[in-house]
């Protein structure tokens, strides 16, 4: 399948989410002042894509849904402790502020091209998507990216409720 053909046969909602994405991660290169629960759409819309993802591609199994647990916990304990450290609060006007970083939209961008790549493989060559190892890639990727997004908000609410 060439490039064109590839291009022209994606949902016009994908296309959708990709431009969303980049604005949203080219918005967190510049410090941000917003409410604690808007803070909280970001872990929600990848977790909701992540179970989509898995409904559609593995089924809500013990298995699928475990491994995604599992690099879910993964993600939120790097978020939660490695990243976002400078995030401050102000508990009196009930707002969050967040510096600038390069890093979601590093995040959004992976997320999006290993997404997209495996949803392309699994519609051109749903035979290749039988192995498992492209199952673990899929699971994972969205579960430790779904967490780190998640161990962020945590990090956030600790820091709002401890202050």
């Amino acid at each position: 399948m060439n490039m064109i053909s590839m291009l022209s046969q994606t949902p016009w909602w994908v296309y959708i989410i990709f431009v969303l994405l980049v604005i949203r991660g080219v918005q967190s290169l510049h410090a941000q002042t917003a409410p604690l629960i808007r803070l909280l759409v970001v872990p929600l819309i990848f977790i909701a894509w992540s179970l989509y993802s898995i409904r559609i591609r593995h089924g809500l199994s013990a298995n699928s849904l475990g491994i995604w647990f599992l690099f879910a916990c993964m993600g939120a304990l790097f978020g939660l402790v490695f990243l976002y450290q400078r995030i401050t609060v102000d508990k009196k006007h009930m707002l969050v502020h967040v510096p600038g970083s390069v890093f979601p939209l590093i995040l959004f961008m992976i997320f999006f091209v290993i997404k997209y790549s495996i949803g392309l493989l699994h519609a051109t060559a749903p035979q290749t998507y039988q192995n498992y190892s492209l199952w673990i890639v899929d699971l994972g990727t969205s579960g430790f990216i779904s967490g780190i997004f998640t161990g962020r908000f945590i990090h956030i609410l600790r820091k709002y409720m401890g202050s």
